[in-house]
């Protein structure tokens, strides 16, 4: 967040996801929505994002007057929400690093015209949302004067802490998964019923969804933006990536790369507890569970005589994630 003055008044613009409050966060689900959709440009998204971090309503804004020229400069420095990926990724690679850096959030033609910029305007781009942050920041969702409380996800001394179970969370993905394929409104509602519980209960669930039909459609994309924004936290930036992250080129079915749900199972099988116990397992308790499964098998394979490039093969990993198992 930083200070500036607009006319004669000091005002303040939000910088990242964490600094919103959650009645912008659900007006900002809701214009990445249309976004998405196609019904608004990049510029439009900007323009009007700015205009609600700074508190300004758009219909004091005059055309042509010294505050609409200031709102268009500010608004070109939005970009946490965004980066900018370039399709031909060897000709991207080639540039200098400082370039690249610059072409993740600036482009070509606000840049200054050196040989390398003329070159990054002709390559085809486009527009990446980049939602990634380690916070719930819908923790209770309101309807009427009934407040039905949510999962906590937070950040405490660089520890991610979630109340949210293993089932829980395979039951979420699985909606999303089904909602990538069909945005029925169903789908959210499900997903609310899922997520915003004291206890998780799929029964539960599947009454609560019913309430969650009559909110207002902006909150619940609030909702699903939010748990994709902390699924990808927890997908690139904790110790559990190696769950997720494997060698693109593969296509065998390996153990850990199965579903969530057979995961349960598997650990079941091994003796950790009974199903029960898994599905109702902290969700990074059960991930830590998967990852000393993972270390385990790494372990005997080497004990085994296989080499690490084996290895690797074996489990589907680079040689780098085996070595962390090790």
């Amino acid at each position: 967040m930083y200070k500036f003055y607009l006319g004669e008044k000091e005002r303040e613009m939000k910088t990242s996801w964490d600094e919103l409050t959650p009645g912008e966060f659900i007006i900002i689900a809701g214009l990445l929505k249309r976004f998405s959709k196609g019904d608004i440009t990049l510029f439009d998204l900007r323009i009007l994002m700015t205009l609600l971090l700074i508190g300004i309503d758009i219909k004091r804004i005059r055309t042509g007057g010294h505050m609409d020229e200031n709102i268009y400069h500010l608004s070109r420095e939005l970009d946490f929400f965004f980066r900018i990926e370039y399709e031909d990724e060897k000709a991207f690679s080639a540039f200098s690093p400082k370039l690249r850096q610059q072409l993740l959030k600036k482009f070509p033609e606000d840049l200054e015209q050196l040989p390398e910029v003329r070159v990054a305007a002709r390559l085809k781009k486009h527009i990446h949302l980049n939602v990634e942050f380690g916070k719930n920041i819908l923790p209770e969702v309101k309807k009427g004067r009934m407040s039905l409380p949510g999962y906590k996800f937070v950040i405490i001394d660089n520890i991610a802490q979630t109340s949210l179970t293993a089932l829980q969370y395979a039951e979420a993905q699985k909606v999303v998964s089904q909602y990538n394929q069909n945005e029925s409104s169903a789908l959210l509602d499900l997903l609310c019923g899922i997520l915003y519980q004291d206890n998780y209960s799929e029964e539960i669930a599947l009454e609560l969804d019913k309430q969650f039909a009559g909110i207002n459609s902006d909150i619940k994309e609030a909702v699903l933006l939010n748990f994709l924004a902390i699924t990808n936290f927890i997908v690139h930036r904790t110790k559990y990536a190696i769950l997720f992250d494997r060698p693109k080129k593969s296509t065998k079915q390996h153990k850990y790369s199965l579903g969530l749900s057979e995961n349960m199972y598997m650990l079941s099988k091994k003796g950790y507890g009974d199903s029960k116990q898994m599905e109702n397992a902290g969700l990074f308790k059960f991930f830590d569970l998967l990852i000393k499964e993972m270390s385990d098998q790494a372990a005997e394979l080497k004990a085994s005589g296989k080499k690490l490039g084996e290895i690797a093969e074996i489990m589907n990993l680079t040689i780098e994630q085996v070595n962390d198992l090790l």
